[in-house]
């Protein structure tokens, strides 16, 4: 699996480049009942291409956010998610 490196943080988000497009993943979405701004996929975490929403997901891993089996989860899920867009933007 390729490792991807973002090419800037921002507050609450990882944006990296990929193919010439830009792909943000941003995470801290409210869902299901949660208080707070809700994304169009209602999950926690939602991708956006080039500015345009393009996927969203969930980090089913950990006891608590950002614990160790969480962070790697998301780490899977995301490089999954940038793998997926370099291929489709080849095409």
């Amino acid at each position: 699996m390729k490792k991807w490196e973002p090419v800037r943080m921002e507050s609450d988000a990882e944006v990296y480049n990929v193919g010439g497009h830009e792909v943000k993943v941003i995470w801290g979405w409210a869902t299901g009942s949660d208080m707070g701004e809700h994304n169009n996929f209602n999950t926690e975490v939602l991708v956006k291409l080039d500015g345009e929403d393009y996927e969203g997901y969930d980090v089913d891993a950990g006891e608590e956010p950002w614990d160790e089996a969480y962070l790697e989860a998301y780490e899977n899920k995301t490089i999954a998610i940038l793998n997926k867009i370099e291929n489709e933007v080849r095409i």
